[in-house]
């Protein structure tokens, strides 16, 4: 290295590596205080690392000065100062490492290591003591477990103080070694203990057998059983009464009060499905295991519309049941009980469930509840009609009972068995058996209920009658039961001509007046193999007539009404398009053409738009203290398209004009089709919801919540836990098809990454777009992220030059060339296309964003007074006054670019839970509001921006600024 460089060249190399060490020291010094143990770790190695290159710089002058006294007459002996500069160098660049390493040995033992070691020598010496304490007796299992309690803390003591060994000072390392040496012995002299405990059971084994011997107890009477803790099955209704019956047996069952003793015994009382459906093991204390299932199982709202459903889910009580007539007055007795333990009557109190319970009572019953409502003494009052059919229904619940009780009290019936007449032959005996199942196919499964029996549905109205005769099955429900039986009504034919008859009630299946469904074999469904004409209708007879054509698109008229597609030339005819010059591709893919649309109200929930989407997915992302940012290749072409769904895009193509004409259709999701986005995300959906990864609650959640797209953003407080998570959401994907690229976690450093990979292969020479994102640039949603700092930037350019194929051809001008590329005249069209490049979904920059649509209104308003008669108004110049605020706000556009906001809303060495701050104002011009978080940390507090958001004063409103400051409450989250 000397002999290839100039002495001043490696001079200003180890002014670098002196720089850059310097730098990182300062860095260190600074930041020192706030850094966590990986952290100083990690500066530790680095600055071992650039002190050892100010070395190897510093001895390579050296060389080279050697070098070059060679050659001089002096020989090699150095001058003094250079021999002081080189020593000078290396003793700085020394005692500037032992001194870092002595802040950074510190600070990491005075912040971490003397806190984590002094607890777990104080945890074990305590134990010791209270080991120690114990009395010789016979109970002996007492006394191990204690001492492998104390073996396990003694080890952990250990390696507590082998971890800290090399960081702590001289002298509290003897002390803890120490310490740790006592320990050791104490323990061997408690296992030699085990000899007294041994000896003390013997002999009280020995004392019991003499006592029994002599003593002769009578044998008891009454055997108790200990009770146990109500246990939870999972049913959402049950939760609240289990949880204060568990608790009031608890508290009585330990009435000490130990967290460790009562979280066991809940997680024995809970089913183990859910303990492990809600890794409830990893939970410290029952409270967090409370916390949990209250969040699953106890909300109120929840319950209370599992109690509704379930009681309208009830089936009508048909004809005199006096044991159903009791069963649904229990059961709505029982839904107002549990309703009335939540607090929310209301709920049952709603007219329409109040209905449905009138609606299933029988008409005996239901004309006796008409009278009751209809005497004058008892008049219902349409607010108290729910109570009053309450206390009706419980004064009929004992009168059914007693009647339900005579009724079982009355002698069965004689089953009267018929006597074969036919000879007890070996063919009679087959035939038989062989009616033992169904009367028409000879199933066992269906022998009872032939709506199940397909070949019955085939059969003629006749064979079917006799078949239902001959089974002695009902011809309501085509099932055996008896008279007082249920028997289901929802299957009854509704057809008009057998009401118009006044036909007796039957089964669909028995009506006369069915339609006979043609049977078509399967051979004639199936696909023809060669296509001679492919047409975009389900039938040649509804090939529209060509009407009108505009350049590429033709409207037809047809009997399905007009649509507009796509021209399709002969096959073989030469044609000239300007858009679409080829020889070989002579017809374009398939259209879907419209039929008919018709004027529909959506009923159904509205999905957010997908600003909102991206919002809710990245908001996400900043909960955690480490985030992870993970995308998925070609993620649209990963779907594979069933067979019948691949005729949508089918084509014509040759590679040649020799060849002949191949019929092709794209066999994977495209990307230019409206629905591919649901599909490829439905497919990503599903593929999380297979059996095998039922066990990934936390993935689902991300693949559910954390995604948008393509584009994975997730978080968490832990690294180790985050990086099990993507792991376990790439074998989600690469089950489902997908490959992700390599995921991006914040702090790596990914030009160390990429580095070592362009030294190992020669990448090929490719052409740099202007303003093209470089490799370690990064994109989450819109909004730029930098791995190495953890930090989000605005996106924004400023660019006026002109476009090809939607991309500039020159380069953003910096903040001093913006007033000299911004164009004169300013159009509106141009200022329009400056201010819609900020993309902010999260509202780190509504002030700028607003001040351009408040621009933009100005510009429309100025453009286009009132009486003008101006259509057009995109190219019209704007005013000097605006193009100046405008000329501004782009300044202030390329300023935005530079600012970095924190990702993680929870920064380092917190001291307390955050404060909620929020303000909002409004104007002539605008509104809005903004939610701040104030944490009061270890070194003094920090304020991290959460959301903003911001709207335009509608113009009826404008110059009331006391309307717009009201319109801003609305803003504020909740």
């Amino acid at each position: 290295m000397a002999d290839s460089k100039s002495l001043e060249q490696l001079k200003v190399n180890r002014t670098v590596a002196k720089r850059q060490f310097s730098r990182l020291a300062n860095s260190v010094i600074r930041m020192h205080t706030i850094l966590s143990e990986e952290e100083l770790r990690d500066s530790l190695k680095k600055l071992t690392i650039e002190a050892n290159k100010v070395m190897e710089a510093n001895d390579e002058v050296e060389a080279q000065y050697v070098a070059e006294a060679k050659l001089d007459a002096d020989g090699s002996v150095l001058s003094e100062q250079q021999k002081a500069e080189i020593e000078k160098t290396a003793s700085e660049c020394e005692m500037k490492l032992k001194e870092l390493k002595d802040l950074i040995q510190e600070t990491l033992w005075t912040n971490f290591g003397e806190e984590e070691l002094s607890m777990a020598v104080k945890a074990a010496e305590d134990e010791i003591e209270c080991v120690s304490s114990i009395v010789p007796s016979g109970n002996k299992e007492v006394f191990d477990f204690m001492l492998d309690h104390l073996e396990r803390l003694v080890k952990m003591a250990k390696a507590f103080c082998t971890q800290w060994k090399c960081w702590a000072p001289s002298v509290e390392q003897k002390d803890f070694q120490c310490r740790i040496r006592k320990l050791e012995q104490a323990f061997l002299k408690l296992v030699s203990r085990k000899a007294d405990f041994i000896r003390a059971k013997a002999k009280e084994d020995s004392e019991r057998l003499v006592t029994a011997a002599s003593v002769c107890y009578p044998t008891p009477a009454i055997k108790l059983k200990p009770t146990s803790l109500p246990k939870f099955t999972g049913i959402r209704r049950d939760f609240r009464r289990w949880r204060r019956d568990w608790e009031a047996l608890q508290r009585q069952g330990e009435p000490t009060g130990s967290k460790e003793v009562k979280k066991f015994q809940l997680l024995d009382s809970l089913d183990d499905r859910i303990t492990r459906d809600l890794r409830l093991m990893s939970y410290n204390t029952a409270d967090d295991i409370f916390l949990v299932l209250e969040n699953r199982f106890g909300s109120q709202a929840a319950v209370a519309i599992e109690i509704v459903e379930e009681l309208q889910r009830l089936p009508a009580v048909r004809g005199h049941q006096p044991k159903r007539i009791v069963e649904l007055i229990q059961a709505v007795e029982k839904a107002h009980q549990d309703l009335s333990d939540l607090g929310d009557t209301g709920a049952m109190k709603n007219p329409l469930v109040t209905k449905s319970i009138e609606s299933k009572l029988p008409d005996g019953l239901k004309k006796e509840w008409l009278l009751y409502a209809a005497k004058k003494s008892t008049a219902v009052v349409p607010e108290e009609h729910f109570d009053s059919l309450l206390a009706f229904l419980k004064s009929q619940e004992s009168i059914y009972e007693q009647l339900d009780q005579l009724r079982d009290e009355d002698p069965p019936k004689r089953e009267i068995k018929f006597e074969p007449r036919q000879a007890r032959t070996r063919v009679v005996n087959q035939s038989s058996n062989h009616s033992s199942g169904c009367v028409v196919c000879g199933d066992n499964k269906h022998k009872k209920k032939l709506y199940f029996c397909k070949k019955f549905r085939i059969l003629k109205l006749t064979e079917k009658k006799d078949a239902v005769r001959r089974l002695g099955a009902c011809t309501k429900c085509l099932e055996v039961h008896d008279d007082d039986d249920h028997c289901k009504t929802s299957f009854q034919c509704k057809n008009v001509e057998c009401k118009n008859q006044r036909a007796i009630d039957h089964h669909y299946y028995l009506c006369p007046y069915a339609e006979v469904v043609r049977v078509v074999p399967l051979s004639e469904l199936v696909r023809p193999r060669e296509i001679h004409l492919l047409i975009s209708h389900k039938e040649g007879q509804l090939v529209p007539q060509r009407v009108r054509i505009v350049g590429d698109l033709v409207l037809w008229d047809g009997p399905l009404g007009k649509t507009v597609a796509g021209s399709h030339p002969e096959l073989f005819e030469e044609i000239a398009v300007s858009a679409h010059i080829s020889k070989t591709h002579y017809a374009r893919s398939m259209r879907t053409a419209a039929v008919k649309y018709e004027e529909l109200t959506c009923v159904a929930p509205i999905n957010p738009l997908p600003s909102q989407q991206a919002l809710f997915t990245v908001q996400p992302q900043q909960k955690g203290a480490f985030a992870a940012l993970g995308d998925i290749k070609k993620m649209y072409n990963s779907v594979w398209l069933e067979d019948r769904e691949v005729h949508l895009h089918r084509f014509l193509w040759r590679d040649s004009e020799e060849e002949e004409l191949g019929e092709y259709a794209i066999t994977r999701v495209n990307i230019g089709d409206k629905p591919a986005g649901c599909i490829a995300q439905l497919a990503v959906r599903e593929s999380a919801n297979l059996p095998q990864f039922s066990n990934f609650r936390e993935e689902h959640r991300v693949l559910q919540e954390d995604s948008y797209v393509d584009d994975i953003l997730t978080s968490h407080n832990s690294l180790d836990h985050l990086k099990i998570i993507t792991a376990n959401v790439g074998q989600i994907l690469k089950a489902g098809g997908f490959e992700l690229k390599p995921w991006v976690f914040s702090g790596q450093c990914r030009r160390d990454e990429s580095a070592g990979k362009l030294e190992e292969e020669v990448t090929p020479r490719a052409v740099v777009l202007p303003n093209q994102l470089k490799d370690e640039d990064n994109k989450a949603l819109g909004l730029g992220y930098t791995v190495e700092d953890d930090k989000f930037h605005i996106m924004v350019r400023i660019n006026f030059s002109k476009r090809k194929k939607k991309m500039r051809l020159g380069q953003d001008p910096l903040l001093g060339q913006v007033r000299a590329q911004t164009p004169e005249p300013l159009t509106q069209r141009e200022l329009l296309s400056q201010v819609s490049g900020l993309y902010d979904p999260i509202g780190l920059a509504t002030p700028l964003k607003q001040r351009g649509a408040i621009l933009v209104r100005r510009a429309f308003q100025e453009a286009k007074p009132k009486g003008s008669t101006i259509k057009e108004t995109w190219d019209l110049a704007l005013s000097d006054k605006l193009r100046e605020d405008a000329t501004d706000l782009f300044e202030d556009y390329v300023r935005l670019s530079k600012v970095k906001f924190a990702r993680a809303l929870t920064p380092v060495g917190i001291s307390a839970e955050p404060n909620a701050i929020t303000f909002s104002d409004g104007s002539e011009h605008a509104y809005g509001a903004v939610l701040y978080l104030w944490w009061p940390c270890n070194q003094g507090s920090t304020v991290r921006l959460v959301e903003s958001k911001a709207k335009l004063t509608p113009l009826d409103h404008k110059g009331e600024a006391v309307k717009a400051e009201l319109c801003e409450q609305f803003l504020l989250p909740v």
